[in-house]
């Protein structure tokens, strides 16, 4: 029988954190180094990101963020 791993997380505190980081993506863009921006663009580009010098490549978006964008466009 296999144990069962009990992890505690505040599910909320998480969550909260998450939107907020969502809400302030342009500003954290902003602020962040080279390796923060990659970070950024690879949590919304999960493929490879190709950009030519004049227009983007790119095959898909995170689901999340589209997901947002969509709902953003809609307000």
């Amino acid at each position: 029988m296999a144990k069962k791993i009990e992890l505690e997380y505040d599910i909320l505190s998480i969550l909260d954190e998450s939107l907020e980081n969502l809400k302030n993506i342009v500003n954290l863009y902003k602020k962040a180094d080279a390796e923060g921006k990659q970070f950024i663009i690879g949590s919304i580009f999960p493929e490879k990101f190709v950009f030519d010098g004049e227009i983007d490549r790119t095959a898909r978006m995170n689901l999340a963020f589209q997901l947002i964008c969509h709902i953003n466009d809609k307000l």
